[in-house]
């Protein structure tokens, strides 16, 4: 069609636009770009190219251009409903709900504004608005594909769910662990979900023998940029050759996300110490305070920070630390790097306690999604240094497969193994780990 007539406008358009449905954002603007030195009079592709601007991951480029639409027509309801996307896609909920709102007052049936302040108010936890406006939606379009996606996840919001977890881990120490949780949660006002867990594990190796048992219940409240989360249980172990004990259990979590671009966390949790049969038996609890932050230092580069520090009831101590930095490549492709430290004031019995372990890797992740089914691919190599021993090499492979029939239905398979000291609570390099969850909607 371009070789026909190559100054037609629409073609040009169409093109455009496909070229943006696929990804190539770059040539996508480049050719709107051209297209409105064309044809300045048209209103589509300045809208457009700032839709995948925003698709992009350039939201302030986005924002630019459409408060440069605005600035021509001031009550351009398109334009204000992509405002109000970018700054839902920034997590600025506040800002996204002001525009939509002022995209309503000037249509307030207008589909898109009414779906993106309902999508605002499920990601808020308020399903029952969320659902209110995309009805409206369907109202004045029945066959919107956005809005009915909307209804249905508003409407799974509000459902309880069952978790369901198998799994399996094996180290190269041979401590073997065995685990099955069956979880369930459910919204139980505007903003609160409740849950509950209970499950059960078995943990051998060459010479021994333990079983564990536990229960969980609490609940997490989410409330403008805050979400706080509270839980309290009991676990049963049960070592072979050795007394069983009932320790309880308890933890707490503050998250804020203060701006657009930053979220930081607060977290405190008491628990045993039983990943191996081993240590079902020792007697040993942890207290363990963690922090973490991350910060979205550009478009497509994200910035995540985290330490703490744990004590064990045996007067051991441990410090970490761990930094990550990520980019985007494509939106299903991302590269970086990641350094975890963590160190120990006394080097203990029967668990990995060195005075230092220090890792550096890069690492790489992909997702992809069709129709009902998705997959998650990472991985990771570098190198770790167990003080004073040696540097070492260091990997990781990870895998994830899933397949959906409904919102809330899915069932995954699992799978990882690694080279990493750190990942084994005896110290045993080779770690090994699947199993397969699935969650259900009542």
């Amino acid at each position: 069609a371009r070789r026909a007539d190559p100054a037609d406008p629409d073609v040009r358009f169409t093109e455009a636009q496909v070229l943006s449905w696929a990804s190539r954002y770059d040539e996508a603007i480049a050719k709107f770009d051209s297209l409105i030195a064309l044809a300045p009079y048209r209103t589509d592709a300045p809208l457009a190219r700032a839709r995948t601007l925003a698709w992009a991951g350039r939201y302030a480029a986005a924002d630019s251009a459409y408060g440069a639409m605005l600035d021509h027509r001031p009550d351009d309801v398109a334009a204000l409903t992509g405002r109000g996307q970018v700054h839902a896609w920034q997590g600025d909920y506040a800002g996204a709900i002001a525009a939509y709102r002022e995209a309503l007052a000037r249509d307030s049936s207008y589909p898109d504004a009414l779906v993106g302040l309902g999508n605002v108010y499920q990601w808020q936890g308020r399903p029952a608005q969320a659902r209110t406006l995309a009805r409206q939606a369907l109202g004045r379009e029945p066959a919107n594909r956005e809005a009915t996606r909307l209804l249905a996840d508003a409407r799974a919001a509000t459902r309880p769910r069952l978790e369901v977890t198998l799994g399996w881990s094996r180290d190269s120490d041979r401590n073997e662990n065995w685990w099955e949780t069956l979880g369930t949660s459910a919204l139980v006002a505007p903003g609160l979900r409740a849950f509950a867990t209970g499950g059960l594990g078995q943990a051998s190796d060459p010479v021994r023998s333990a079983d564990r048992a536990l229960g969980e219940v609490g609940a997490s409240y989410a409330v403008g940029k805050v979400q706080l989360t509270a839980a309290a249980g009991a676990r049963r172990l049960s070592p072979s050759g050795g007394a069983t004990r009932s320790p309880a259990t308890w933890r707490g979590s503050l998250a804020w996300r203060p701006a657009r671009t930053v979220g930081v966390g607060l977290g405190y949790a008491r628990y045993p110490f039983d990943e191996t049969a081993l240590l079902v038996g020792s007697r040993l609890d942890l207290d363990a305070l963690e922090a973490s932050a991350d910060v979205s230092v550009a478009p497509r580069t994200s910035l995540s920070l985290g330490g703490g520090v744990t004590w064990f009831s045996d007067g051991n101590r441990r410090t970490s630390g761990i930094a990550a930095l990520m980019q985007a490549v494509t939106p299903r492709l991302s590269v970086g790097a990641l350094t975890r430290t963590l160190g120990y004031r006394d080097r203990g019995t029967g668990y990995f306690s060195p005075d230092r372990f220090t890792l550096a890797e890069a690492r790489a992740s992909y997702a992809f999604a069709s129709g009902p089914w998705s997959v998650r691919a990472a991985g990771g190599l570098g190198a770790q240094w167990i003080s004073p021993n040696p540097v070492q090499a260091a990997w990781r492979v990870e895998g994830r497969v899933g397949r959906r029939w409904a919102v809330i239905d899915k069932v995954e398979l699992f799978g990882s193994i690694s080279r990493n000291a750190a990942n084994s609570a005896a110290g045993a390099f080779v770690f090994r780990t699947a199993g397969v969850s699935a969650t259900i909607g009542l």
